[in-house]
């Protein structure tokens, strides 16, 4: 074996210990992404003698983008670092342009009338009363949602609000099905509304009939707990307390009224597995359906505690 053949061989074995591509990368000094991760092709142009190369490099994801409206910077040597971890050493990098970009994302405005446009067409579209018996007014509103430069939509969701007096509203923004963006208004809505009000005083633990009821318009808004906009919704109910003259009724001053009363004979079933005894009983306390209540046993004259199946019937389960 001659030496110049020696000195070929060793000469392509050590050549093959060094990198074979060159990736050249031109960065811009300023980069704008639209999307919520960015590539290297996203902030530069590549060249190298390897397309395989290139196409491996373009494709790298180097990051998340930042939050719409800022931005955020990225070293020539963070970079490198990202490349080689990613692609192993079989090249070398060049690199031209500035020491740090910046990467910002793309992004769009939704300003306050916008805002306000949803949530009032939410609730136009939504509340029990008619356009001309309310009054909106928009309490704190944010100026402005900054989002992704995306198609998007905005949904209004209801946080509770009942539609009248103070509330809040949950706005969210969905693009590319989902939520990029979330805000909270405030509102008031001043309802004017005719609601039933006792026509006379109304004494503790009567029954209401149609006549001692009558309606009157009222602003509603301040008005605390769930009102009455029809007769079918309290007559045959039983009050809890006395009520003056003109008061507006809601559903915390009523009950229904008890299906067995204190004093009144019932019939007491005993349940005992399959076995079953029916025995008189006296109630000692009122009860509406499926309620517990003291009854007595009149055959052993003892108080025990029975379930109302009906105004003549309560059962005691052993």
């Amino acid at each position: 074996m001659t030496k110049s053949f020696l000195l070929i061989l060793f000469l392509s074995c050590f050549s093959g210990a060094y990198p074979e591509h060159t990736l050249k990368i031109v960065l811009s000094p300023e980069s704008q992404i639209d999307r919520e991760l960015f590539t290297l092709k996203d902030i530069a142009a590549l060249q190298a003698d390897d397309p395989d190369l290139i196409a491996r490099a373009e494709s790298l994801t180097l990051g998340h983008s930042s939050v719409p409206g800022y931005s955020r910077l990225l070293s020539q040597e963070q970079l490198k670092t990202t490349l080689h971890r990613a692609l192993g050493d079989h090249f070398t990098i060049q690199i031209s342009g500035p020491e740090r970009i910046k990467i910002s994302t793309a992004y769009q405005e939704i300003g306050e009338i916008q805002i306000k446009e949803a949530c009032r067409a939410y609730l136009f579209h939504e509340m029990p009363w008619r356009k001309e018996k309310v009054t909106l007014l928009f309490t704190a509103v944010p100026q402005q949602m900054i989002i992704p430069k995306l198609p998007y939509s905005i949904r209004v969701e209801n946080k509770g609000y009942r539609f009248r007096g103070p509330g809040q509203l949950e706005v969210k923004v969905f693009s590319e099905q989902r939520v990029v963006k979330t805000t909270v208004v405030s509102v008031y809505l001043k309802v004017y509304e005719n609601v039933l009000v006792a026509a006379n005083k109304l004494k503790r633990n009567s029954i209401i009939a149609e006549e001692a009821l009558k309606f009157e318009l009222k602003e509603i808004s301040k008005i605390p707990g769930e009102l009455f906009f029809h007769p079918n919704e309290i007559v045959g109910k039983q009050l809890k307390r006395s009520v003056n003259a003109g008061r507006v009724l809601d559903a915390s001053m009523v009950e229904e009224p008890p299906l067995v009363k204190r004093g009144e004979s019932v019939e007491l079933i005993v349940q005992s597995g399959s076995i079953q005894l029916r025995t008189p009983g006296i109630a000692r306390q009122n009860g509406g359906l499926g309620e517990m209540i003291r009854v007595k046993n009149l055959k052993n004259r003892q108080i025990v505690q029975a379930k109302v199946l009906s105004a003549e019937q309560v059962e005691l389960k052993l």
